[in-house]
């Protein structure tokens, strides 16, 4: 972004309570990366780079699961499209969870066992100081599943995409954050072809 400062180098340590989202500039952002034991919801479109901080988010250190459920599996990914609901706790092993996607599980299951769901995972991510990290596609789901989503869960993030003449612009916006203030601006994202950066620059929402 013009006139704004990047954050490329992984200058801040992650506090012992906090574990690294992958992406060292929202670290910085984040004091640190997300609250042990918390679950987090990632919403955003299939462009907007929601995917991109899940296997950033996965890939950090090599201890985790990431479960694909509408998509061809890569190296290391599990394949959820014939996995039930009750094997995830079972395979989902490691510090690090991902489900892409909670929207896929919402379709299949319904809202309701969907819920479900996600309540067990956050019980579970609680006793063993893990971390879950969910994405929610958006424009597929009701408000009110929208709202129900954003209740149960310990943080959220929405990932937008603006078209500003001919370019289009990748902002994040935290909604909620267990364990900090949630700061009231927009940061924007830079995708880049090796991953997700995020500005320093900021705007107020």
């Amino acid at each position: 972004m013009p006139g704004g400062t990047h954050v490329t180098a992984d200058t801040t340590e992650t506090a012992p309570e906090k574990r690294s989202t992958g992406i060292p500039s929202l670290d910085h952002v984040l004091s640190g990366g997300f609250l042990k034991g918390t679950s987090i919801v990632v919403f955003g479109t299939a462009l907007s780079g929601i995917e991109l901080l899940a296997r950033q988010f996965w890939q950090q250190d090599g201890n985790g699961s990431y479960f694909i459920t509408d998509a061809e599996p890569l190296p290391g990914m599990i394949d959820a499209r014939t996995v039930s609901l009750e094997k995830y706790l079972e395979l989902g092993r490691g510090e690090r969870v991902v489900v892409d996607s909670l929207t896929s599980v919402i379709l299949k299951y319904g809202i309701d066992t969907a819920m479900k769901f996600l309540s067990i995972c956050a019980k579970d991510t609680e006793k063993r100081k893990s971390n879950y990290l969910f994405l929610v596609y958006k424009g597929i789901h009701t408000p009110v599943e929208e709202m129900r989503i954003n209740r149960a869960a310990d943080t959220v993030f929405e990932f937008r995409d603006e078209v500003e003449g001919v370019e289009v612009s990748h902002s994040l916006i935290i909604h909620k954050i267990k364990g900090m203030a949630v700061p009231n601006r927009a940061v924007p994202l830079l995708i880049m072809e090796n991953g997700l950066e995020i500005s320093t620059t900021s705007r107020v929402v």
